[in-house]
């Protein structure tokens, strides 16, 4: 009876920690058009079209002035595609250089 207890006491020890690990799955990303994006000195508001859904993206910060933010509308007339994956209410969006950037969601629809 106290070798099995000790040997359950022994896996829960082993398991417990990696437990997250485990449990983590690979991200899905998936690809975005900009449609358009607006700058101001605290956030970026970014509008996108991935599949069957559109999305308002806000990115936010502390630190005073533009050079915080991704910048995704290089050229007003093209529409470029980003890599993000979504983490909750958070869309990670990954820049040109492979750096993450996290927006809050503001707004989705389906498009019909």
């Amino acid at each position: 009876m106290r070798r099995g207890l000790v040997q359950a006491v022994l896996l829960l020890l082993v398991q417990t920690p990696l437990a997250p690990v485990l449990a983590e799955q690979p991200q899905q990303w998936e690809t975005a058009t900009v449609l358009s994006q607006k700058l101001t000195s605290d956030s970026s508001t970014v509008f996108v079209i991935a599949g069957a859904h559109s999305y308002v993206w806000q990115e936010s910060t502390r630190s005073p002035g533009l050079d915080h933010f991704v910048v995704l509308v290089h050229d007003q007339t093209v529409h470029d595609q980003v890599k993000f994956y979504r983490d909750g209410q958070r869309f990670v969006v990954l820049d040109d250089q492979g750096k993450k950037h996290t927006f809050r969601l503001i707004r989705a629809a389906t498009n019909e």
